[in-house]
């Protein structure tokens, strides 16, 4: 059975995987509320994650890692 490394992504796709992310809420946030199929309001959910992902990025931009 062939087993795949696992790798460590490095901080470039990190920031890139975030900034994936960030644009993809933005873009569903645009015609906020979000209304799920039970109509349960989602939308403070996807407006904190999208927080996240930007406090995150801008962490790892200023040199909080590496």
């Amino acid at each position: 059975m062939h087993q795949e490394e696992s790798r460590t992504p490095s901080i470039e796709e990190v920031i890139l995987y975030l900034e994936e992310h960030i644009q993809r809420d933005r873009h569903t946030l645009n015609g906020a509320p979000v209304i799920t199929d039970t109509d349960k309001d989602i939308t403070k959910t996807i407006e904190g994650r999208m927080l996240a992902y930007i406090e995150v990025k801008y962490f790892i931009e200023r040199g909080g890692m590496g």
